[in-house]
């Protein structure tokens, strides 16, 4: 009951903040489980197994174990995928179908080849790279990040978003210092990586919507499987020192199984993330990525850290933590 007076509208309540900060916390915890794939990877490469081969075994159990996902992510959690994926009309296999023709499209294809191509260039530099260099030279992939989402996707490119992810980079050389001794022409492999993982960040953002995180993920990693077995089929043919290498012990299956589940874990993440906030926006936070690096390669491979690799790590810490005051611009 009230007194006449004309009741004033309810304020609408503003989730971006929100939403951005759970973008931050996704794409942070993904690119900091990463690197787990990644020392796995080099200990594959190190034992004889080419990275073409490495990089699509992870394609391969990632796509098996993300298609297994699918149906019970559609059973128990259905708000999130397309509502008429989850019509109670359709049976679980029908719905699962309908959100895998959902993703089957360009961008989603695209994601998936260029992720390939990335991921077989790093881990083939891995081979010979040590992994914090490796890493670091794939930092230039925010910068290439941050001028594509500006200039495709028309974001909002603000010269101090620029002048965060400008200043990451040096970091990043502080980190890795002594590494960068005689790498030779072999850095290459992750300098094509950087970009190519760059593109793939900004098709992620671009096939936002277009099916769920699970599809999307199973869509490219068929593409993506399928770009590498004709890259692996071509190195073959071309030189005989490209020889597929099977493995022999259980520990070794296990090691290919886990890259499959740990960069499923770790894309989900970055997809979701990049749902909820703009590419350019998140770009600074794939500096994160060296800090795990960083404490795996010391814990696998022995290598010591040095005064240079804390401060370094500190300035990245603080760099995306600035960078989350962008958001209010």
């Amino acid at each position: 009951m009230t007194d006449g007076t004309p009741l004033k509208p309810r304020t609408e309540i503003n989730l971006a903040p929100v939403r951005f900060r759970s973008a931050f916390v996704l794409m942070a915890f993904g690119m900091l489980t990463i690197p787990a794939m990644d020392v796995i990877a080099k200990v594959l490469a190190m034992n004889g197994m080419p990275g073409t081969q490495v990089a699509l075994a992870r394609f391969v159990g990632q796509g098996l174990f993300t298609l297994a996902l699918l149906p019970l992510s559609i059973l128990f959690l259905p708000r999130i995928f397309q509502d008429g994926t989850c019509t109670k009309k359709k049976s679980i296999v029908g719905r699962t179908l309908a959100d895998l023709r959902a993703a089957w499209t360009w961008t989603n294809l695209a994601r998936g080849v260029a992720l390939a191509g990335a991921t077989a260039c790093f881990f083939t530099g891995l081979t010979t790279l040590p992994l914090p260099a490796s890493a670091a030279i794939l930092f230039l992939a925010p910068l290439i990040l941050t001028l594509l989402g500006g200039v495709i996707l028309k974001e909002q490119l603000t010269l101090r978003r620029v002048a965060l992810c400008v200043a990451g980079f040096p970091c990043v050389l502080l980190i890795v210092r002594p590494g960068f001794d005689g790498l030779g022409w072999d850095a290459f492999y992750p300098l094509a990586a950087a970009f190519l993982f760059a593109v793939y960040f900004l098709l992620t953002r671009m096939a936002s919507g277009e099916g769920s995180p699970l599809s999307m993920h199973v869509i490219a990693s068929a593409s993506g499987a399928a770009i590498l077995t004709l890259w692996l089929y071509a190195s073959m043919s071309v030189s005989d020192s490209a020889q597929i290498v099977w493995p022999r012990s259980v520990p070794v299956w296990i090691a290919i199984a886990s890259l499959g589940i740990i960069s499923t874990i770790a894309h989900m993440a970055i997809i979701v993330a990049f749902a909820r906030a703009p590419a350019s926006v998140l770009a600074p936070l794939n500096y994160l990525e060296i800090v795990s690096a960083t404490a795996l390669s010391f814990v696998v491979f022995g290598t010591l850290p040095v005064v240079w690799t804390v401060v370094g790590a500190v300035l990245i810490m603080a760099i995306g933590c600035a960078a989350t005051r962008t958001l209010k611009s």
